[in-house]
């Protein structure tokens, strides 16, 4: 009974919170790239998330193509790699380390940015069912533009476009940041290598901020605005339906940057096609999800997910409600991931 009232109060605070997060919603605008699918981007929200599994190690991939009505549209790619190191023993804090690195460009000019993220985190369990997570992120950032793509009023001789002529634009095509980052992270997990696989609660949540040096971003040395920091806060959970093969996964994001803010939340139902093998304690399960959030005053975002073993593959669609939806006909955009996690969660068994 005890533990059960445990179980019912960590589901409630899951609702609570997505609930406060979908009620506090407001406007919605972004200078950093961002992920329909965030919760297969950890590293993109929290460098606490580095390592911050139960297993060997984690790696995942992805692309977004947003706003394919405007020509040259925005194309995202990104791919991470993270993994727990130093542990010695259950119930012994050890610590995470990753890699996560994309690039991101628009427009006509090719304008974006290629960024290379180093996260490092501590991690401490605090009871058999529990953990927290401190980590910071170091990043070294190029920022790019190809002026010779575009052409400028000084390039026109009476109405004709002649690009022999110098555009008069002196500034340069690309310039380097260094950017820092820090977060933590709390888990509720009571899936273990002999629990029935269809009793698992498992809750992750946590706050991050990235930009916190303020990097100065121009492509004229002696002037630039700095960029505003970037505050996260975050949570997503697995709550099985007892006796059942349905499982119901809520997620939540909630970004601010400057003045811009952007809210995320929304759930999946998850259907476990073939229970994980207990004979070596592998947690392997195939299963299929199939959800819909919202992206506050933005997008209505369907998502499916086919897991099976230690892969998941994820496809998400922006659908644009928002004022712009005149121009992209409410075509947001296509969004694909794929990911791969050596789940072994007899890794304290085995003395790893």
């Amino acid at each position: 009974m005890r533990r059960r009232g445990r179980k019912v109060r960590t589901a409630l605070f899951v609702v609570v919170f997505f609930s406060a997060a979908w009620l506090n919603a407001g406007s919605l605008c972004a200078q950093d790239i961002h992920f329909s699918q965030f919760t297969q981007a950890p590293l993109n929200i929290n460098p606490s998330q580095a390592g911050f599994i139960d297993g060997f190690y984690r790696g995942s991939i992805h692309y977004r193509n947003q706003w394919p009505s405007m020509g040259h549209s925005f194309n995202t790619m990104a791919a991470s790699f993270d993994m727990p190191f130093g542990i010695k023993k259950r119930q012994s804090a050890y610590f995470g380390a990753g890699v996560f690195i994309y690039t991101d460009k628009a427009g006509d000019a090719g304008m974006g940015t290629t960024q290379a993220n180093l996260c490092g985190s501590g991690i401490v369990p605090l009871s058999p069912y529990t953990k927290f997570a401190g980590g910071i992120n170091l990043a070294f950032a190029q920022q790019s533009v190809h002026f010779s793509s575009l052409q400028f009023g000084n390039q026109f001789t009476n109405g004709t476009y002649d690009p022999n002529l110098q555009s008069g634009e002196t500034g340069s095509q690309s310039y380097t940041f260094f950017d820092a980052g820090a977060g933590v992270s709390f888990q509720y997990s009571n899936a273990k290598g002999n629990i029935t696989r269809d009793d698992i609660l498992k809750v992750n949540f946590g706050v991050a901020g990235y930009h916190l040096n303020m990097p100065r971003q121009s492509f004229y040395s002696s002037s630039g605005d700095r960029l505003h920091p970037r505050f996260v806060a975050h949570g997503d959970a697995r709550i099985d339906i007892p006796h059942t093969k349905f499982s119901v996964v809520p997620s939540a994001l909630f970004m601010l940057q400057g003045p811009n803010m952007e809210i995320t939340a929304g759930a999946l139902c998850r259907y476990r096609m073939k229970n994980g093998t207990k004979i070596t304690g592998a947690f392997s399960e195939t299963a299929i999800s199939l959800g819909v959030s919202y992206r506050v005053s933005d997008a209505i975002l369907p998502q499916v997910f086919f897991e099976t073993g230690n892969f998941a593959v994820g496809f998400a669609y922006d659908v644009n409600v928002s004022t712009y939806r005149e121009v992209s006909h409410m075509n947001g955009g296509f969004e694909i991931s794929l990911r791969y996690v050596n789940l072994l969660d007899a890794i304290f068994e085995k003395g790893l």
